[in-house]
């Protein structure tokens, strides 16, 4: 089984990769693909004690460095957009060997019914049909990583502070 030192190991190599070749951060057709530190994520996760009872969703899942961490402590599915990002996060999912699941998909067509973690690292703010939409469907905490776009009138819960990086949680 693949360790979460193993992941973060795997993608430090990545990312010098991906700024050598000025990839780390590109608009897509949806948003802005940045990359998440996996060491802060490590924490996280450990943090909120995530558990294979969980079945975390990232919404907008990039290269797949979150989620493929993710599936080590929980059910993990990303939901992505960009076509070529979800074929790079299946080709670093078969390369790590985990469990992680990708969707091609916007999430906004998701069912988050049975979702208990919703994970974003916002590039943009949560439109009233979408909110509406998670507050029907999910009962579960959504965690916004930095907070640069938060979503109003949801129920702000804690503030988890990593390394000087905050990640906000909205209760449903």
């Amino acid at each position: 089984m693949t360790t979460s030192k193993e992941i973060i190991e795997y993608f430090k190599i990545i990312d010098v990769q991906k700024k050598e070749n000025q990839e780390h951060i590109r608009d897509t057709d949806k948003g802005i693909f940045g990359v998440s530190n996996l060491e802060i994520m490590d924490d996280f996760f450990n943090k909120i004690r995530i558990s294979k009872e969980d079945v975390f969703v990232d919404l907008g899942s990039g290269d797949g460095r979150v989620n493929i961490l993710a599936s080590i402590y929980s059910k993990s599915i990303g939901i992505e957009f960009d076509k070529e990002l979800v074929q790079e996060s299946i080709k670093h999912n078969d390369i790590l060997k985990t469990a992680a699941i990708f969707l091609e998909q916007d999430y906004e067509s998701y069912d988050f019914s049975k979702t208990t973690i919703l994970f974003s690292f916002a590039d943009h703010f949560f439109n009233e049909k979408f909110i509406a939409k998670l507050s029907k469907e999910f009962k579960g905490t959504l965690y916004i990583y930095q907070g640069i776009f938060t979503p109003e009138k949801i129920t702000k819960g804690k503030t988890i502070w990593i390394n000087q990086t905050p990640i906000y949680s909205y209760l449903f």
